[in-house]
């Protein structure tokens, strides 16, 4: 049931092992139900995060100051949910995106104003702009050596000049037509 990487969470959670193996998994279930009422999509999955967090920080040696294991615990999936709720905005704000530009397509050409946009932005940008779509703003953030903040900025102008340039290209088709 408990492999060696658990061994440290059992000792840090009770001495006595029929009890430690006990308080796992009712921290576990309090875990789902943590997220299960936040009406998070996977909340096992989410838990299992927390659980290898705190695994991890216990396996690197990391001392936690904590009298109550469970307060350290719940510490780590408030952080945890707390990237959940962003994430989640970040979808829907993509959704939206995409949305908003289909909203005044042309039945005739509905991607040639996508593609003169595209084609109007820098290779970086367009680059910027694609592994933000493909939620890969982590590595942008380490490769470009920047903060998520100012990736973040970058990707909010890159989509505005996008999104000027289409509606002004669809304005522009409805009025020829």
């Amino acid at each position: 049931m408990m492999n060696s990487e658990n061994e440290a969470l059992l000792v840090w959670l009770d001495s006595d092992r029929a009890r430690a193996e006990e308080a796992y998994l009712h921290l576990r279930r309090a875990l789902i139900q943590f997220f299960a009422k936040r009406r998070c999509l996977d909340p096992e999955n989410l838990a299992d995060e927390v659980i290898s967090r705190v695994l991890a920080r216990i396996g690197k040696g990391v001392e936690i100051k904590s009298d109550d294991p469970r307060r350290y615990v719940f510490g780590a999936a408030r952080h945890v949910y707390g990237e959940y709720v962003r994430e989640d905005k970040k979808n829907q704000e993509t959704q939206q995106w995409f949305s908003s530009l289909q909203t005044n397509s042309v039945p005739d050409n509905p991607d040639l104003c996508a593609e003169e946009c595209l084609a109007r932005l820098s290779a970086e940008e367009r680059e910027m702009l694609e592994r933000w779509l493909l939620d890969d703003d982590d590595r942008m953030e380490i490769e470009m050596g920047v903060s998520r903040n100012t990736v973040r900025v970058r990707i909010h102008r890159i989509k505005k000049k996008f999104k000027e340039c289409y509606d002004g290209c669809k304005k522009q088709l409805s009025r020829m037509k």
